[in-house]
């Protein structure tokens, strides 16, 4: 792990030593910060974009809608609200739920018809792009940090991973949405207590276990966050 801090310090007394002046010493150091401030910000954005789109991927809506950045000493992680990274869901039975308040057959079975599309109004599960519009909206207000003046370059990508990027941290964005599902027929099919409630009308689960997806981020992250602190310090080592 590369400590920003230490390789501007390293920078500085690089630059003294070939003889620049103090003055122009300052104003590089200024610009070496604000670069490394953008970069690593962007760099963090960007990871927490890819964290959403994988839950996406995976259809896990918990996930996505508790998908952060924090800083972790001299660095970031990508991580939840909860800290939990499985969000797995097993197979469970719908049958007994669907014959709540049930018809009483002749043979003492009981039934039910439901329709499979409903005209009424439904709520759309978590919207990836309403979470990537707060990601970039949370980017450019970070970007606002002063890092000339807190002289931190990890200023503004702390900022920005201290922001909320959906509705249950912050209470903004739109999580779920009222849209009317698709028009048309619907069609019925009849649950009944004949049925094998093991086989018949069970939900399949879902497989949500982020872990290795967030490690392997976090992986890239790091990675791609020591590259760009010293390729920003190289560049001004081999400018003067």
């Amino acid at each position: 792990m590369i400590d920003a801090r230490f390789e501007i310090d390293r920078l500085t007394h690089t630059l003294r030593f070939k003889g620049i002046s103090n003055t122009v010493i300052e104003s590089i150091v200024a610009n070496v910060n604000q670069e490394i401030a953008l970069g690593v910000t962007d760099l963090i954005a960007d990871a927490v974009a890819d964290a959403v789109k994988a839950g996406e991927d995976v259809g896990s809506e918990e996930f996505m809608s508790e998908v952060r950045s924090a800083r972790a000493g001299g660095t970031f992680m990508v991580t939840t609200q909860s800290g939990q990274t499985d969000f797995s869901e097993p197979p469970f039975p719908m049958l007994p739920r669907l014959l709540k308040n049930a018809k009483v057959a002749k043979d003492g079975s009981t039934y039910k018809v439901i329709p499979l599309n409903s005209k009424k109004t439904v709520k759309r599960a978590t919207n990836s792009m309403d979470i990537m519009e707060q990601i970039n909206s949370n980017r450019e207000a970070a970007k606002r940090v002063r890092v000339r003046e807190t002289r931190d370059p990890l200023a503004m990508a702390t900022a920005f991973s201290g922001m909320a990027v959906n509705n249950r941290g912050s209470g903004r964005g739109k999580r779920k949405q009222d849209v009317k599902a698709p028009t048309g027929t619907a069609n019925f099919r009849t649950v009944s207590s004949k049925q094998d409630p093991s086989s018949q009308w069970v939900n399949p689960g879902k497989q949500a276990n982020m872990t290795g997806v967030l490690r392997n981020i976090n992986s890239e992250l790091q990675q791609n966050i020591d590259q760009t602190i010293l390729d920003i310090v190289r560049s001004y080592e081999e400018m003067y």
